[in-house]
């Protein structure tokens, strides 16, 4: 008996695993080509107390991106993207020893897939530009660590074979506090989000000048035996699943504006503002759901011929998001430069 053809979702996603293993030339993010949903890089200074700056550097390549062609956008339907990144936070305290905070080391892979609904024709000629619709579906996983070897409780003392959550207390009564020096903090985690993008077409397919984007997602900390899992008495404390959101709001504020600066020859003002909310909250934890809000805005000169670098200021209150430190308060102001891996104008052909 002759099976049914495979629903339209479920063959992209045997499409992208396929592309991801053969037949795709895997490449970094071009500046002319439309990519949603990656991770920024950043480095700012940071008002917390005792910190100086933070950084936050995003290596992304794409092994398949089914955005990369104009006809989708016209025509909407289906498509898929398949990553590969590398993501790291480092942060650096003003104290004369140690000054580097244990950083966090992050590889992950993930599928998005993309509904597209097409935007239709201008009604007028001086009618504003219709918005495009389009649903994201996103499937993850990766490693998180900080790459310490130390006891995960303070105060205490790893013996031959003992894992990071088994060592003995160094005091009596044990210590209950995490060790924030040396401590390790390892997770395999599998997540997975869903987001809704509310687009107004540019001039060029793909290219946009304003954008909404609202979602959210969950993440299951893995727990197992093994040394790069998380030991049940941290996941007690971190809880297994970390949910999290995501409003975005960014438009072109310039567009096709040029300037002759001696020595630099022509200069490009286009430039974009963004606002965002994001945040987490732990879930499962053994004290109850605990987490973290960020607002920021940015502003962003394009740059027609590389990446989007811009300026940014971010208010975070809430938990510490880096590893170990997730019981520690962090409010604080963090300003500096952001780099966009997936520019707002993308397809700039």
């Amino acid at each position: 008996m002759r099976r049914p053809p495979l629903p339209r979702p479920a063959t992209l996603v045997a499409a992208a695993l396929l592309a991801g293993t053969s037949g795709c030339v895997a490449h970094m993010p071009r500046s002319d080509e439309p990519t949603m949903l990656l991770e920024r890089s950043y480095v700012g200074a940071s008002t917390a107390s005792g910190q100086s700056f933070e950084a936050a550097p995003a290596l992304h390549v794409l092994l398949h991106n089914g955005l990369d062609d104009p006809d989708v956008f016209e025509r909407g339907g289906w498509a898929s993207a398949l990553s590969a990144s590398f993501l790291a936070t480092l942060r650096v305290s003003r104290g004369d020893s140690a000054p580097v905070r244990t950083p966090t080391y992050e590889p992950h892979a993930k599928l998005q897939l993309f509904h597209l609904d097409p935007a239709g024709a201008r009604p007028a000629p001086s009618a504003p530009q219709p918005w495009m619709r389009m649903a994201v579906l996103e499937l993850g996983g990766g490693h998180r660590s900080n790459g310490q070897r130390g006891c995960s409780l303070d105060e205490h003392v790893r013996r031959p074979g003992d894992g990071d959550w088994e060592c003995a207390p160094a005091t009596d009564p044990p210590s209950t506090a995490l060790n924030l020096d040396d401590g390790s903090f390892t997770t395999n985690f599998v997540a997975g989000g869903a987001y809704l993008r509310l687009l107004r077409t540019g001039d060029q397919p793909g290219a946009f000048t304003s954008a909404v984007t609202v979602g959210g997602g969950l993440e299951y900390e893995v727990a197992c035996g093994l040394g790069a899992c998380m030991p049940q008495g941290m996941r007690r404390r971190f809880g297994p699943v970390n949910a999290r959101y995501l409003a975005e709001w960014e438009a072109l504020v310039l567009r096709g504006r040029t300037r002759r600066v001696p020595l630099l020859g022509t200069v490009h003002l286009d430039s974009s503002v963004r606002a965002t909310l994001s945040g987490n909250v732990h879930l499962g934890a053994g004290r109850g759901p605990f987490g973290d809000l960020s607002a920021e805005v940015a502003i962003l000169p394009r740059n027609p011929k590389g990446m989007v670098m811009g300026l940014f200021v971010r208010r975070h209150v809430g938990y510490d998001y880096l590893n170990i430190r997730f019981e520690e308060r962090l409010d604080a102001w963090l300003f500096g430069l952001v780099l966009d891996p997936t520019p707002l104008d993308g397809a700039r052909r």
